[in-house]
C-alpha cells in the first residue's frame, strides 16, 4: 500500500492518492468476498484429506473454482456500470472520478485470478502442504507488488500502477494452477492404485 500510494503520488499527484483509497475499498470487499469461499471449504477439504476421500478433495475444489469465477463475474459486473454511484458515495471530485473509474476497470481484471490464488492459499493449507501457501501467501507483498509497482509504472505511468495487481495475480494464479496440476496428477495416481 505504501509503495502504491508512493506511486499514485509520483505519476497522478494526490488525485491518484484519493482514487487508489476507494478503489483499495474495492479491492478489499472483494478479497474478503473470495477469500471466504476458501475459507469455507477449508474444514472440508482438511475432513476429506484426513479421511482420505481423495475423489470428494478434487470434486469440492472444482464447485470452489466455479463458484470464485462466478463471483468474479458478478463481481465485475457490479462494480464497472457503479463506478460513478461509488465515487459520488466516497465525494471524489470529477477529476479524481475520471481517474478511479480508470483505475476500478484496469483492476477488476484482477477479480478471478485473486479468487484462485486465495483459494489455492487456503487448499493447500487445508491438505498440510503449507510450503504451497507460503509462496502463494508471501510472493505477493514481498517480492511480486514490490517489483510490479517499480516497473510497470515507469512504462505504462500510472496506468502501470493500476496494471500491477492484474499483473501480479494472473503470475500467482500461473503458479496456482501448476500446484493444483501436480496435486491433481499425484492424487489420481493414488486413487487408481487404490482402485486395484
Amino acid at each position: 500500500i505504501v509503495i502504491c500510494n508512493w506511486q499514485c503520488i509520483r505519476y497522478g499527484g494526490n488525485l491518484a492518492v484519493a482514487a487508489y483509497s476507494v478503489l483499495s475499498y474495492i479491492l478489499f470487499s472483494a478479497n474478503s468476498l473470495m477469500g471466504g469461499v476458501g475459507q469455507g471449504i477449508q474444514p472440508i477439504i482438511s475432513h476429506a484429506n484426513g479421511a482420505k476421500h481423495y475423489p470428494a478433495i478434487l470434486q469440492i475444489r472444482r464447485k470452489a473454482i466455479a463458484l470464485i469465477l462466478f463471483i468474479s463475474v458478478v463481481l465485475f459486473g457490479l462494480c464497472l456500470p457503479a463506478q460513478t454511484v461509488i465515487a459520488q458515495f466516497f465525494g471524489l471530485s470529477a477529476e479524481a472520478s475520471i481517474i478511479f473509474a480508470r483505475s476500478l476497470w484496469i483492476s477488476s481484471f484482477a477479480f478471478p485470478f485473486i479468487g484462485v490464488v486465495k483459494l489455492a492459499a487456503e487448499f493447500f493449507c487445508a491438505i498440510n502442504k503449507t510450503s504451497n501457501s507460503s509462496i502463494l501467501i508471501y510472493c505477493d507483498p514481498l517480492l511480486l507488488s514490490p517489483l510490479a509497482f517499480a516497473i510497470l509504472p515507469l512504462i505504462f505511468k500510472l496506468d502501470g500502477v493500476w496494471l500491477a495487481l492484474p499483473v501480479v495475480q494472473i503470475i500467482l494464479a500461473i503458479v496456482a494452477v501448476r500446484m493444483f496440476s501436480r496435486y491433481e496428477r499425484k492424487l489420481k495416481y493414488i486413487i487408481s492404485v487404490s482402485s486395484k
